[in-house]
C-alpha cells in the first residue's frame, strides 16, 4: 500500500477521531491501528511502547514513549491516539506527524522534536530529518550510535565527536577497539592508528608478503665497497652494533620495518658470504704453499 493510501485511512480516523483531546474517548481495539491486513501500529502497555508491526515477521520497530495508558482498555487522555489534521497523538509528548512538504511521516518526542523520520523512497532517519541513505543515524550527543545484540552482548558503533573516527566496541570487553579512520586507516587494540594497519598485540598468519624495492644483490657487485673485516671491527668497538643496523635503543623507540630489517639482514649474510670465499682463497693459498714446502723438504738429499 503506498503513502498516499495511508495518509487517506489516516484522514478517515481523523474523521472518526475528536480532533481535540478534551473530548470524548474512543476505543481502539487492542490498542492497534492498521494502515493494511499486514502493517499497523500496536501500544503495549505493558512495557508503555509503540512498535511498528509487519504481522508477517512481527515486531520490526520499537518506540519507547513513556507515557501513562489507562487499565479499562480505553486509550485515555493521558494515552489517547487521536487525530488533528496530518498529526496522530499517542500522548501529550509522543506521536507520528506527516508533512507533505517533503512526503514524509515523522516520530516526534516533543521534548527532543522529530527522533525518527520516515522519509519518501523508504529511507529511515535516526536522529535526522534528512535521511541520505536507507538507514541514516545521527547521534549528536556522543555514546553508541549503533547496538547489535545477541546473547546479551552487543557491539558498539560510535562515531568521534570530530567525525574522524569509527569506532567498534564489544560490551563484554569495552577497551578492545577496531577503529577505521577518515584518512583509510584501520586500527586493532588502538584508537589512534598511525598507518594503514596498526595492531596493538600479536599477529597470527600463514604467511606474509612485503614489497620491496632495493633487494642487496648489489652486495654482489664490483663496484660495491665491502666492509674489510679490520672496519668491521673498529666500529663494533666504537658503536656496539654492525654498520647500517640500528642499535639495541633505536629499535626500543622505533620499532623496526619488517622488509627494510630483511634487506640489512641480507645484506650483512651476503657480506659474510664474500668474506668466508676470501678466507677460503687465502686458505687454499697458504696450503698450496705448506705443499710445497713439504715437497721442497723431501727433495732435500738426506745428509
Amino acid at each position: 500500500m503506498n503513502l498516499k493510501i495511508e495518509l487517506a485511512i489516516l484522514l478517515c480516523i481523523s474523521f472518526l477521531l475528536i480532533p481535540t483531546k478534551t473530548s470524548s474517548q474512543h476505543l481502539v481495539p487492542e490498542n492497534e491501528i492498521r494502515f493494511s491486513e499486514s502493517r499497523g501500529f500496536d501500544y503495549d502497555p505493558n512495557t508503555d511502547s509503540v512498535y511498528f508491526n509487519d504481522y508477517n515477521n512481527g515486531k520490526v520497530i520499537t518506540f519507547g514513549i513513556g507515557g501513562n495508558i489507562s487499565n479499562n482498555g480505553f486509550l485515555s487522555t493521558q494515552g489517547t491516539i487521536w487525530a488533528i489534521g496530518n498529526k496522530i497523538r499517542f500522548s501529550e509528548d509522543r506521536g507520528f506527524d506527516y508533512d507533505p512538504n517533503t512526503d514524509s511521516v515523522y516520530f516526534n518526542d516533543y521534548n527532543n522534536g522529530q527522533v525518527v523520520t520516515f522519509a519518501h523512497g523508504g529511507s529511515v532517519g535516526i536522529g535526522t530529518t534528512a535521511p541520505s541513505s536507507k538507514l541514516h543515524i545521527k547521534n549528536p550527543n556522543g555514546g553508541a550510535a549503533l547496538a547489535v545484540e545477541r546473547g546479551g552482548k552487543s557491539w558498539n558503533f560510535s562515531i568521534q565527536h570530530t567525525g574522524n573516527n569509527l569506532f567498534i566496541n564489544n560490551s563484554s570487553n569495552p577497551s578492545t577497539f577496531f577503529t577505521y579512520t577518515n584518512t583509510g586507516r584501520f586500527g586493532i587494540g588502538t584508537t589512534s592508528p598511525d598507518s594503514e594497519l596498526a595492531v596493538n598485540g600479536n599477529i597470527h598468519a600463514k604467511e606474509v608478503k612485503v614489497d620491496l624495492i632495493g633487494w642487496p644483490d648489489y652486495v654482489f657487485k664490483e663496484e660495491y665497497d665491502v666492509p674489510t673485516l679490520e672496519e668491521v671491527e673498529k666500529y663494533i668497538h666504537e658503536n656496539g652494533h654492525l654498520i647500517n643496523i640500528p642499535s639495541a635503543e633505536e629499535v626500543e623507540e622505533n620499532g623496526i620495518q619488517l622488509g627494510e630489517m630483511n634487506r640489512l639482514l641480507l645484506e650483512k649474510i651476503e657480506e659474510l658470504t664474500l668474506y668466508v670465499l676470501e678466507l677460503k682463497k687465502e686458505n687454499e693459498i697458504q696450503q698450496q704453499e705448506i705443499e710445497n714446502l713439504k715437497n721442497n723438504n723431501n727433495e732435500k738429499p738426506q745428509d
